[in-house]
C-alpha cells in the first residue's frame, strides 16, 4: 500500500503537517485491518478509488464517505481497505482545522462527517475537481480549497496555538495549570478553548503526545519498557501499559509486533519528527 506525504503550501504550514496519498497496491491486500493511533490531529480525506472501512463494532464495517473531515482521536481506529486505493488526504496539526471549519472540533472527536455536511455546495464541487483531476494534482486541489476556506482568527486564537504547541513540543511533560497561567485563562476556559479548537481538552492531548513520545524514545534508543516509562514522563510502567491499551487496545509490546504499514508510517521516526516540530 504505497503511502506518501509531502510538506504543505507554506502559507498553509502553521495549520497544516502534511499532504498525503495512498495511490494503488495490490489487489491481494483487500480486507488489510489497519489500526490508527491517537495523535491528536484531524484530517481532511478524500477517497478517489476504492474507499477504506471502518470498524463500527464486532463485525460490524461501515464505509467511508468520499470527502470527509475525521476529528482527534482519543481511542484507536480500526480501517481496513475494500479494494485498490487511491486517497489523498491533509493531516492538520492539532488545533488546525479549527481554521478551516466552523464547527466546534469536539462535535467530531473520535467520528467523521461528511464534508458536504460541512461546506454543502463547494464539497461537491471540489468533489468534482478531485475525480477529474490527475493523481498528482489532487493534493493541490485540497490546498486551494482550504486557502479560499481559511476564515478570520478569534480573539484567542493564537493564544491557544502558543499552548498547544507548548503541549506538543514538550510532549506532554506540562500541567493544566502552567498552561491557563500563560494563556491569561482559567484552566475551565482554556477546556472551553480547546473544545472549540482541538476537540480534546490540555489533559488529553498531553497524554497523546506522552504516548506518542514513546515511539520515538523507541527509535532513538530501544530500551526495556520500565526505562521507556521513566524517560516518557509516566509514573511507572504500569502506567505506561495502561496508556498503551487506553490509545491502542494493546500492550506494548503486542502493537508493535502487529503494527501494519499505516501505522508504522504515522509513528515512523520522519512522521515524528514532523509532529513535534508543532
Amino acid at each position: 500500500m504505497p503511502y506518501r506525504e509531502r510538506p504543505p503550501l507554506p502559507a498553509l504550514r502553521p495549520w497544516v503537517e502534511c499532504v498525503w496519498s495512498i495511490e494503488g497496491g495490490d489487489e491481494d491486500e483487500k480486507d488489510a485491518v489497519e489500526r490508527i493511533l491517537p495523535d491528536g490531529c484531524p484530517e481532511l480525506v478524500a477517497h478517489l478509488g476504492a474507499p477504506f472501512a471502518r470498524c463500527e463494532g464486532p463485525g460490524r464495517w461501515q464505509r467511508q464517505p468520499r470527502l470527509f473531515l475525521v476529528g482527534p482521536l482519543t481511542r484507536f481506529l480500526l480501517i481496513r481497505s475494500t479494494g485498490v486505493p487511491a486517497t489523498v488526504g491533509v493531516r492538520f496539526r492539532p488545533a488546525g482545522a479549527s481554521a478551516f471549519f466552523p464547527q466546534p472540533m469536539a462535535e467530531i472527536r473520535d467520528t467523521l462527517v461528511a464534508l458536504e455536511d460541512l461546506w454543502g455546495a463547494r464539497a461537491r464541487r471540489l468533489e468534482d475537481r478531485l475525480l477529474h483531476a490527475p493523481a498528482a494534482g489532487r493534493g493541490g486541489l485540497l490546498e486551494a480549497a482550504l486557502t479560499a476556506a481559511r476564515r478570520p482568527e478569534c480573539s484567542w486564537a493564537r493564544s491557544v496555538h502558543a499552548t498547544v504547541n507548548e503541549i506538543v513540543q514538550r510532549r506532554g511533560a506540562v500541567s493544566v495549570a502552567s498552561l491557563a497561567r500563560g494563556a491569561a485563562a482559567s484552566p475551565r476556559q482554556l477546556e472551553r478553548r480547546f473544545a472549540q479548537a482541538v476537540g480534546v481538552g490540555p489533559r488529553m492531548l498531553a497524554r497523546i503526545m506522552r504516548f506518542q513520545h514513546v515511539f520515538e524514545l523507541r527509535h532513538g534508543a530501544p530500551a526495556g519498557w520500565a526505562a521507556l516509562a521513566a524517560d516518557g514522563g509516566f509514573f511507572d510502567q504500569p502506567h505506561l501499559i495502561r496508556d498503551f491499551r487506553t490509545f491502542s487496545g494493546q500492550a506494548p509490546s503486542e502493537l508493535l509486533g502487529t503494527q501494519g504499514a499505516l501505522s508504522r508510517a504515522f509513528t515512523s521516526p520522519e512522521r515524528l519528527a514532523a509532529l513535534f516540530a508543532g
